[in-house]
């Protein structure tokens, strides 16, 4: 169950529950485990783009809402960053 939906709270969740461990999903994605660890904890910006996000899924099974809650909590993380310079 999805208790925090910011989009590494998210995506850990989802990778966890295919049982697939950081650094075996980083080596299907071909990026950093302490990239991937950061942005799991939040202390590094989700991406941008809808591609980028379903990069972030490569190798695991997620549902419609899943995906969904993903890159809304991605957008909506961005939109919060814009708002706050002003």
């Amino acid at each position: 169950m999805i208790k925090d939906v910011s989009f590494g709270s998210i995506l850990r969740e989802v990778r966890l529950r295919n049982k697939v461990t950081l650094r075996k999903h980083c080596k299907n994605m071909n990026i950093c485990p302490g990239n991937l660890s950061k942005v799991e904890r939040n202390h590094l910006a989700p991406p941008k783009s809808t591609g980028d996000v379903m990069r972030y899924l490569t190798g695991l099974d997620y549902t419609e809402l899943e995906l969904e809650f993903l890159v809304t909590a991605a957008m909506n993380h961005h939109i919060a960053n814009v708002i706050a310079r002003f």
